[in-house]
């Protein structure tokens, strides 16, 4: 488990202090008590005695505190490291991160992750990008670094370039500061983007969308077509995230952003066309919940009960 740097030198700092403290007290005692009666001499052990146990319980809550601090830092599921200096509301929302984990049990350890990064990506969390809680996310062998920012240049076809930038400036800086090796992808192959991201999108939303730039008004077919090139022939077709994978983040992102209940019912549909059953996207929901709140986690529960009705 890493350090915070800040806090082990506060905490290192304080018990310096205190030995320092007690070197001069012993100075002090044999000056003043040289020659003196053994009673004075006593008493001024006793002292010393009493300075270095009240010592100790001092450095054993601050190494608690440090502890505390420490593991809301690592878990990268839970929010509640993003409220240092407030206990309580961090409390609650530990509370909230362990019913949650302990109800999404259809999901796997690596598909987790995505889910989380969706959150932080969906909601604009910069701040959850510490080195301490990257460390956490990609802690587990089947989730890299290149993995979690190959989350975020999905999300970029979602949330756009303006939302993204701050996300991969503070993502960048964490990997930085965390030492782990994190070499870039390389892009997607060139060629035909537009066939190739519509046969990406035919596989997850049927035949109804072959060629689907020339169904509808003609003046709005340009973001057909480069939903087909950009969308899925840049962003889908990268290596990294199984097709599966980006739709399960995209779900996430999607329930995340709130108030999109057509693209949110679509991607459900989706998922279930590549194997997401309702268990995963349920347990995806419960995941998302302490950081996108209710209102958007029963949004995202109706596009899952509509896209499993029959």
């Amino acid at each position: 488990m890493g350090s915070n740097p800040a806090q082990s030198e506060r905490t290192q700092g304080c018990s310096l202090d205190i030995l320092s403290l007690l070197k001069r007290l012993c100075v002090m005692e044999s000056r003043v008590t040289m020659g003196s009666d053994s009673m004075s001499h006593n008493f001024s052990r006793r002292t010393l005695l009493a300075a270095g146990a009240a010592a100790i319980p001092l450095q054993s809550v601050l190494a608690g505190q440090q502890g505390a601090v420490m593991a809301d830092e690592q878990d990268f599921a839970s929010p509640a490291g993003l409220y240092p200096d407030n206990p309580a509301l961090r409390e609650i929302l530990e509370r909230l991160a362990r019913d949650v984990k302990d109800r999404a049990g259809a999901i796997s350890s690596r598909e987790r992750r995505i889910v989380m990064m969706a959150a932080v990506a969906g909601t604009g969390c910069e701040a959850a990008f510490t080195a301490a809680r990257l460390k956490a996310l990609v802690s587990e062998q089947g989730f890299s670094v290149e993995d979690a920012r190959e989350c975020l240049y999905q999300a970029t076809a979602y949330i756009g370039a303006g939302r993204s930038a701050g996300l991969f400036a503070a993502f960048e800086a964490a990997v930085k500061q965390s030492g782990l090796k994190a070499p870039d992808r390389t892009r997607a192959e060139q060629g035909d983007r537009r066939r190739k991201g519509n046969d990406l999108q035919i596989a997850g939303f049927g035949e109804g969308i072959r060629n689907f730039w020339e169904k509808g008004p003609r003046d709005t077919a340009p973001v057909r077509e480069l939903l087909a090139e950009n969308c899925f022939g840049d962003y889908y077709a990268r290596p990294g995230l199984t097709w599966a994978e980006r739709e399960l983040f995209t779900f996430s992102l999607l329930a995340s952003l709130g108030f999109v209940p057509p693209q949110l019912l679509a991607h459900a549909k989706a998922n279930l066309a590549c194997g997401n059953g309702r268990g995963k996207l349920l347990a995806a929901v419960w995941t998302l919940l302490p950081w996108i709140g209710y209102p958007s986690t029963l949004n995202a529960i109706s596009a899952v009960d509509q896209a499993c009705a029959k």
